[in-house]
């Protein structure tokens, strides 16, 4: 043997060993050409598909059958090239033949049924799997595959069967840790999913999609920091998906990082521009900020006309149009929630006491506006006519901060770790008859649970000022003030009215012993103080146009804002500067204990509220502390809650028709002590006296009103519009 040839085919044996298949197939071609023989030429086309050449590798296999055209090696490899060339119909076609003649050749049987995977044909698949397993029992990669096929079948169950004993065949393979964990996340088990999201990096560290799961699940269980730690891995592994980009800023944002949210959710855009969700979460961080330039983005117009997969509660605060925040509601849902194929029977079995069984789901029973709202609602519930269970999501909190704010007798589901189908099973289990999605598309929601049809009625309640717009929701609690009959037809829920104002609020007064000195607020001593302690995100350039030309009129006036964030302090500054208010007549205040925050309003003379969202709690807290609202309702449920609590509260004069009137009714109070004084004492003597504050009340129409739906679904009636006539 020449000492080139020998050279040649220790440079061929040395590039096997080390793996360089473009190296080996090189160097076996220059054998080739010096010795071409069958077995020669064989080991090139075994190099070329190592080498990702696999069109080279099947011209060979193609030749060499045509002289061995029985070979069953050589009619495997060529359905091998077709398999990775993904033409799959043709390489089944050729497995086939040869399990024809031969039914136990295993890669023949194991590559068939793969193929048949990628044909969709899953119910080969399985039974392929099934009889491959009846003679090799111990083939892990069978195991994996069937348990690909039942997932594609929706047999949750039965993938997680074949994934484990794939696992006790052999346990550290990365690949099966993962399918099993995706598994257990789909079927709503993120316990089990975390570990073997955990068990697969451990394995393997650079198994990027683990950690983008589990950045994932840590974010949806609000375990920010996790989340955080988990997602900036997968970025270091994986730079170039919008999606873990997305969540990494969703992450940011529940951490008041905004700046960085916003940079997460801008790099997330730059890699894929019509990434709804991104943009939505754009648009949300954005008006956090108060950066008033996204009201001018073209995308952002855009998404306010369009049934888009966008996330409604952001683009509340954009513009007042229910028609088309149903439409987003309709489009979210549709994008992003999966009704199960099937839903089980949900009437309810009467409870043998006879009672009304209700079910209130949340994420917020915990210190926040909704329960400060809600509790006492809880608590009057008449014991006698309804059984309250609690279903709470909240994830990671103290359960004993729960127990402080409710009647220790009231049941609490912990479900933060349940499956959307393992909570529609312990809804029906507990018999409920109505079940109430205190949290509709605010932040931390999981309205999806509610299209399994979690009780034979289903209410829309409190947390979210808009509909939900699925045909699995059935009601919404409203007043006639927030949706009147002119704008019914943008609700797809059927209106259940109350008979004053659809927010509860508890009776109690502001204890004016803890007022502070307008001094130690940084408030003018002379000055007529204008408040509005909105979340700073209800701010758009319409208040800031609005409030500029009654700031303008009302010279010695200042405005009080809540301080939201640094950023949003520095771009309402600039913005009203820009309308030549000066930054001195701005005062920010910092938030401090609910008690506290209540007196302070004692300082303030009229609250200003915001437009496309009006103040919820925040109007309440005003008209408590005896200070008048001046509001302008719109058409969106949101644009109207404050006018229904004026109403309510008995002092409809604040109410306005137009801007101008706004402007007006803002700038005469202003100049009218007397008024404005005869405006304090009213409230502060209908503060008792108004149905607003009469919790007792409140619950008494509320339970008329789940009684009403309860004997529709009794009777046999569908769910239709209802109301509790006032007294």
């Amino acid at each position: 043997m020449s000492t080139h040839l020998l050279d040649l085919k220790k440079t061929i044996a040395e590039a096997i060993r080390t793996n360089d298949w473009t190296l080996a197939a090189q160097s076996i071609e220059s054998l080739c050409r010096v010795e071409d023989t069958a077995e020669n030429r064989m080991q090139l086309a075994a190099a070329y598909l190592r080498a990702d050449r696999v069109e080279d590798a099947r011209a060979i296999y193609i030749e060499q059958a045509q002289r061995q055209p029985s070979d069953t090696t050589l009619n495997f490899n060529i359905g091998l090239c077709d398999y990775r060339l993904k033409d799959f119909h043709r390489s089944l076609k050729r497995f086939q033949e040869i399990l024809a003649s031969d039914p136990s050749f295993y890669s023949a049987q194991i590559y068939a049924a793969r193929a048949l995977y990628h044909l969709a044909q899953f119910d080969q698949v399985k039974a392929s799997c099934l009889q491959i397993l009846d003679s090799r029992s111990d083939k892990s990669e069978v195991y994996d595959l069937l348990g690909h096929s039942y997932r594609a079948l929706g047999q949750e169950t039965k993938a997680i069967q074949a994934y484990s004993r794939s696992l006790e065949i052999s346990p550290q393979h990365g690949q099966t840790l993962m399918a099993l964990a995706i598994t257990y996340e789909e079927s709503g088990d993120t316990k089990h999913a975390i570990h073997f999201y955990e068990a697969c990096v451990l394995v393997d560290w650079e198994i990027c999609s683990a950690f983008k799961n589990l950045g994932r699940i840590f974010l949806n269980q609000g375990d920010h920091q996790r989340c955080i730690f988990c997602l900036k891995k997968a970025i270091r592994l994986d730079p170039n998906d919008p999606a873990v980009l997305n969540n990494l800023g969703l992450a940011h944002l529940k951490t008041n990082q905004i700046d960085r949210a916003i940079t997460n959710f801008e790099k997330a855009l730059e890699l894929n521009p019509s990434y709804l969700l991104a943009w939505s979460h754009l648009v949300q961080a954005k008006t956090l900020v108060c950066d008033f330039e996204v009201y001018d983005d073209p995308l952002v117009r855009e998404t306010t006309q369009a049934e888009r997969g966008v996330l409604p509660f952001a683009f509340l605060t954009v513009e007042d149009h229910p028609q088309r925040q149903l439409l987003r509601s309709k489009g979210f849902l549709r994008h992003y929630v999966k009704p199960p194929e099937q839903l089980a029977d949900v009437a309810a079995e009467p409870v043998s006491d006879g009672r009304i069984r209700i079910g209130y789901f949340s994420s917020d029973f915990k210190p926040h506006a909704t329960m400060f709202l809600f509790n006492q609602v809880l608590n009057l519930h008449d014991s006698s006519q309804f059984e309250v269970i609690l279903y709470d999501y909240t994830g990671l909190h103290d359960p004993e901060v729960l127990k402080a704010l409710i009647d220790p007798k009231i049941v609490v589901r912990d479900i933060a770790d349940l499956a959307d189908s393992e909570v529609a099973e312990l809804s029906r289990r507990d018999r409920l008859d109505i079940a109430v999605d205190l949290k509709g598309f605010t932040d931390g929601s999981r309205t999806s649970m509610f299209a399994h049809r979690l009780a034979p009625i289903q209410v829309n309640y409190l947390g979210y000022p808009g509909s939900i717009g699925a045909d699995w929701m059935d009601y919404i609690v409203a007043d006639e003030v927030v949706i009147p009959n002119s704008l019914a037809m943008y609700y797809s829920e059927k209106i259940a009215r109350l008979p004053h104002c659809y927010q509860p609020n508890d009776y109690y007064r502001v204890d004016e012993s803890m007022t502070p000195s307008r001094s130690s607020q940084r408030l003018p001593e002379n000055a007529v103080v204008f408040c509005c302690f909105n979340q700073n995100y209800k701010i758009t350039p319409r208040e800031i146009r609005v409030w500029s030309q009654v700031m303008h009129e009302v010279p010695n006036g200042v405005l009080w804002f809540l301080r939201s964030n640094q950023w949003a302090e520095a771009n309402i500054i600039s913005a009203f500067g820009a309308c030549g208010i000066e930054k001195g007549r701005l005062i920010f205040a910092q938030k401090i204990d609910h008690q506290q925050h209540l007196s302070r309003h004692l300082l303030a003379d009229i609250f200003l509220d915001t437009f496309n969202v009006n103040a919820h709690t925040s109007a309440s807290d005003a008209l408590r502390a005896s200070l008048p609202v001046v509001t302008l309702p719109g058409e969106q449920f949101a644009a109207r809650v404050a006018s229904s609590l004026v109403n309510a509260m008995g002092t409809p004069e604040t109410v306005a028709s137009s801007e101008e009137h706004y402007i007006r009714l803002a700038v005469g109070l202003a100049h009218d002590n007397t008024r404005r004084s005869d405006l304090h004492l009213r409230l502060r003597e209908n503060l008792r006296s108004s149905q607003l504050f009469s919790p007792k009340t409140y619950v008494s129409d509320l339970e008329t009103l789940f009684a009403k739906m309860y004997q529709r679904q009794v009777d046999g009636h569908r769910p239709d519009d209802l109301w509790v006539d006032r007294d």
